[in-house]
């Protein structure tokens, strides 16, 4: 049977790294939270607070060993709620 692993377009890697992420068409107020993996089309987010499914994010990611953030627009396409954390998958558009 396949599993949603098997169905990932792009490979997925572990990383523990910030991001601070904006809601578009909101008040314009940054948001600090750690990134559990990446991949060429998406990025995984834990956080405290609950997304929307279907919201617009502009994301900004300092990975290691790059000096720039690197800027990207998501879009929540998965939200796992957990005890104390949420996790949201977020398809990189840009």
């Amino acid at each position: 049977m396949e599993n949603h692993e098997d169905r990932r377009k792009f490979p997925r890697f572990n990383i523990l790294v910030e991001v601070t992420a904006t809601k578009r068409a909101s008040n314009g107020e940054e948001k600090t939270f750690s990134v559990k993996n990446i991949s060429q089309g998406g990025v995984c987010i834990i956080s405290s607070e609950e997304p929307n499914m279907g919201d617009l994010m502009d994301l900004k990611i300092r990975l290691p060993g790059i000096n720039d953030q690197i800027k990207i627009m998501g879009k929540v396409v998965c939200v796992k709620e957990f005890s104390d954390w949420v996790s949201s998958v977020h398809k990189i558009l840009n």
